[in-house]
């Protein structure tokens, strides 16, 4: 395993796979895989935002130059990957789980850290740890729904109402600089969940889809305002 100490985001493109980005950045694919778990279980596709490290002494390819224009707005795109991932391990691959959420907490202080140079956060703490607990909270809505658990379900949603609540109350000036409506697109996570439960894989991927959209949305109108 060899040393390096800074990190870039690169976008898979067009009939890339984990051998060719190896190649690419010289990079070792079992490295490659151990800074991505997900790649463990999950077929790599156009899109996907990858953790590349930077060699020391090693020349970057000039296209990741145009991937990593906004490191913020790809650290978005990640995360929503990231999250994802989190719930199909929950329901096929379990064994990957812990790995995917330490990842996915990573995100989430990138996200905090991007948040706070562009509008300054009183209240960072508190805001990671809301978004860590709904994140969290959408692996348990996974067990409730495989369990028909509809009174632990009504629960649930009464318990995300107040999450958003609060929120909206510490991120006021987050949330009130963007248009996107936070819990409509926790929402869109749970149908997601649903589809893929039902086994309606091609509607939950319009839904993801959909998902990525807004998360974009949302990152320009807080990070390029």
């Amino acid at each position: 395993m060899e040393n390096f100490t800074k990190m870039q985001l690169y976008v898979v493109q067009p009939n890339e796979t984990i051998k060719s980005i190896s190649n690419k950045f010289k990079i070792d694919e079992g490295e490659l895989i151990r800074l991505n778990p997900i790649l463990k279980y999950s077929h790599i596709h156009s899109g996907q935002p990858l953790n590349i490290p930077i060699i020391e002494n090693r020349d970057i390819p000039p296209k990741i130059t145009a991937c990593v224009d906004n490191q913020c707005l790809l650290t978005y795109m990640y995360h929503v990957f990231a999250i994802k991932e989190s719930i199909l391990a929950k329901m096929f691959t379990p064994e990957y789980v812990p790995a995917i959420m330490d990842s996915l907490r990573k995100s989430v202080d990138s996200i905090i850290e991007c948040i706070d140079k562009h509008i300054p956060l009183a209240n960072s703490y508190n805001i990671r740890a809301i978004v860590v607990e709904l994140e969290d909270e959408l692996l348990t809505f996974v067990d409730l729904v495989t369990t028909n658990d509809k009174s632990g379900i009504i629960k649930f949603n009464d318990h995300i109402n107040d999450l958003m609540d609060n929120v909206e109350e510490l991120g006021k000036d987050v949330v009130e600089s963007s248009n996107v409506n936070l819990l409509e697109i926790f929402k869109k996570w749970q149908l997601f969940i649903l589809k893929m439960i039902a086994k309606k894989y091609e509607e939950a991927e319009t839904i993801f889809i959909d998902i990525v959209d807004k998360y974009i949305t949302f990152a320009k109108e807080v990070l390029l305002q």
